[in-house]
């Protein structure tokens, strides 16, 4: 990908899906089905010249998503806007 699209970072989407509880002292065993999530993932290539170190460095950047990606979307979709940290807001009028 970083020769093809001559960049040094790659933005993908993942997605998971289990059932590993995800929540400290929340029993999902007599839920149904499985809790699916998808959340981006930045690749970070700058280094891709070297194949070992890809491979380490993109297996680094998957274990350090916290709880399997479920946060994300919990963030996203469930957080209100106005309690969202790092959101730039713009003001409309006086």
């Amino acid at each position: 990908m970083q020769q093809w699209a001559r960049v040094d970072k790659l933005t993908v989407e993942l997605e998971g899906h289990g059932r590993e509880p995800f929540i400290p002292g929340i029993d999902v065993s007599r839920t149904i089905g499985w809790f699916t999530s998808q959340y981006p993932v930045i690749l970070d290539m700058t280094r891709a010249e070297n194949l070992s170190h890809t491979i380490k460095g993109v297996k680094e950047t998957l274990r350090r998503v916290p709880h399997k990606g479920i946060d994300y979307g919990i963030l996203r979709y469930l957080t209100p806007t106005q309690k969202r940290k790092g959101e730039i807001r713009v003001k409309s009028g006086p």
